[in-house]
């Protein structure tokens, strides 16, 4: 949150004080949206297209040289650079008595997709994890809500299967809100 403070205050100042630098700074919120939006849903092959294509026409702040994807880049605006993934890796540290199946190892992959799901639950905007079975989407979401504030966000879970059908998920989400008035729906009072 400090950090995110600390960019806000960046941006107030680049308005009244350095507008190209701000332009900047939009252009590769820009760049990052398109990225995640069009390219990270391509097949792989089409990924090193588009990321090549991206890399190769970034006019105002280029990437880094390297044969790493763009989707192994976020653009930190306090540094004004473009910035590896793999620098934003903490080291693991073991809990004791933490449970073996709740252990999430951070690597680059756990980084991204919990800065991707932070963005999107912070503005209440929705997101969509898309991949076979076996990519941990499950597990980036579990490990996500598990660190944030209990106070501020309910989270449920609903297990699907080939059996589940529209009347199953109705009655199995109904039965996690209660109806308030009309249209409305919420949590259970004194939840």
């Amino acid at each position: 949150m400090k950090q995110s403070k600390e960019k806000m205050e960046l941006i107030r100042k680049l308005k009244s004080e350095n507008e190209d630098q701000l332009k900047i700074i939009y252009e590769t919120m820009f760049i990052f949206a398109l990225m995640w939006s069009f390219g990270a849903v391509l097949p792989e092959d089409g990924k090193v297209k588009f990321s090549n294509s991206l890399k190769s026409n970034v006019k105002n702040i280029k990437f880094p040289d390297s044969k790493d994807l763009c989707f192994q880049f976020h653009y930190d605006m306090l540094e004004g650079k473009w910035v590896n993934w793999s620098q934003s890796v903490n080291q693991y540290r073991y809990t004791e008595g933490e449970l073996f199946e709740s252990i999430v190892v951070p690597t680059t992959e756990t980084v991204k997709n919990k800065f991707l799901l932070d963005l999107h639950i912070n503005r209440g905007k929705p997101i969509l994890f898309v991949g076979t079975a076996g990519t941990a989407k499950t597990t980036y979401i579990k490990d996500y809500f598990r660190e944030v504030d209990k106070e501020k966000i309910r989270t449920a879970s609903i297990n699907f299967n080939s059996y589940t059908d529209s009347l199953s998920l109705q009655q199995i989400m109904e039965s996690n809100v209660d109806k308030r008035f009309g249209k409305n729906y919420g949590p259970p009072p004194n939840t």
